[in-house]
């Protein structure tokens, strides 16, 4: 029995020796988690939930946009269309758009593409646009437009002047474009047929029968240009006999307010030197002299006449109309008839009361005063009268105001006797 104790003893020491070291061995397996050994941390349901919401919040809708024109600068009004259709979001089926034009709250389309008009001219203006997904997540992006003014491109006016339109062969005419305008410094350009005849803004030409269309074109520094044309008529001389003048007539005015003043000119040829003039209005000669300025004032249509005589006697006559009306302050008013009453409208038995009408008005002064009792004449043509009534009823007691020119106004006060 010893023997088995002896051999037994150890046998169960060796065995438990075994169990205690395998017993550590296992406990130095287990490490407690940390971030040197972050594949030991198993996350809790809760741990991972959380991380799933943080990635489907952080995952915003990805924003992209094309615009025609391309370019997002244009002249007022500028229209351009904005095109966010390739936008993308990597969780979401669906996307929302919202346009807002000037950032000012307001949606103009809830569409993937959209058309903008800006009328007013500025810098920096603002689109607005707000995408967001099935999930709640939004993407926001303004987009800048710049709407300018147009450079507007200024065109020269070009202005061709013919000191004479008309007359016998072998006489001056002098070209004039100097009345041209730009803001630019002007060139200048004459042709004949296609011929370049000058670059001169004025200059003479002596001329044979035959009819002449002169061309200006006007250029200015930036290239830009205008034409205008005039036409000169020539008449050949006859040999051996006299031809009556010919006479180009022009007034700077032809209408305007009186008084206003009027420059009158001429230009006439002849084929017979010492010519004579002789202006007429209403049969009244104005001026013996080619050109003169007069003042008209008074209304009316009048033909300004202009007779040129040569030294052998032959004449020409030339008419121009010109019309002068009156300014609106100047028109002639009507009156304005006015009565003050001094005593009582309405009585027992018998009224008396005086009527006045000097405060009746007109602008050049009233000149007649009418008192009518209903229908019937009172005779009365002072500016006052009094009238007396005794008999029990109304009467209808009128004024009538006249001007210099005949217009009227009346007044009607009601008389009552009870």
């Amino acid at each position: 029995m010893q023997y088995l104790h002896n051999n037994i003893g150890p046998s169960i020491f060796r065995l438990s020796s075994i169990i205690l070291f395998i017993i550590v061995i296992s406990g130095c397996d287990k490490r407690p988690a940390t971030l040197d050994n972050p594949s030991t941390i198993q996350p809790t349901a809760t741990t991972l939930d959380t991380q799933l919401k943080t990635d489907q919040t952080n995952l915003t809708p990805l924003i992209n946009f094309t615009s025609s024109p391309s370019t997002l600068t244009g002249i007022a009004p500028f229209s351009v269309t904005i095109d966010a259709s390739t936008s993308i979001d990597p969780k979401a089926k669906n996307l929302l758009f919202a346009w807002d034009q000037f950032n000012d709250g307001s949606i103009e389309s809830t569409q993937s593409s959209h058309t903008f008009v800006f009328d007013q001219v500025g810098l920096n203006q603002i689109i607005t646009l707000n995408v967001s997904d099935d999930l709640g997540n939004i993407s926001t992006t303004n987009i800048k437009v710049d709407v300018i003014e147009a450079l507007e491109k200024k065109q020269p006016q070009a202005v061709a002047f013919a000191s004479a339109t008309s007359g016998y062969a072998h006489f001056k005419v002098t070209l004039d474009g100097s009345n041209s305008t730009d803001e630019n410094q002007l060139t200048y350009s004459w042709t004949q047929n296609s011929q370049l005849v000058s670059t001169s803004a004025v200059f003479d030409a002596f001329l044979t029968a035959g009819t002449y269309n002169f061309e200006l074109t006007v250029t200015n520094s930036k290239g830009n240009f205008s034409v205008d044309q005039v036409t000169v008529e020539v008449i050949a001389v006859i040999p051996d006999k006299n031809q009556p003048p010919i006479i180009q007539l022009s007034a700077d005015v032809i209408s305007g307010e009186i008084p206003f003043n009027i420059s009158f000119s001429s230009h006439s040829s002849d084929d017979k030197d010492g010519m004579t003039y002789s202006w007429m209005l209403d049969n009244t000669q104005l001026s013996n002299t080619e050109n003169f300025n007069y003042t008209l004032n008074k209304v009316g249509v009048f033909n300004v006449e202009l007779t040129v005589t040569d030294s052998e006697q032959l004449t020409t006559t030339k008419i121009i109309t010109v019309t002068a009306t009156d300014s609106i302050q100047n028109i002639d008013q009507p009156p304005v008839a006015n009565i003050q009453v001094n005593g009582l409208l309405t009585g027992n038995n018998s009224v008396s009361v005086t009527f006045d009408a000097s405060k009746s008005t007109d602008d050049r002064n009233v000149i007649t005063f009418q008192w009518l009792i209903g229908d019937v004449d009172t005779g009365s043509n002072t500016s006052s009268f009094t009238g007396n009534f005794s008999i029990v009823g109304q009467y209808n007691i009128t004024l009538i105001v006249t001007d210099l020119s005949g217009q009227q106004d009346r007044i009607t006060q009601i008389v009552t006797v009870n």
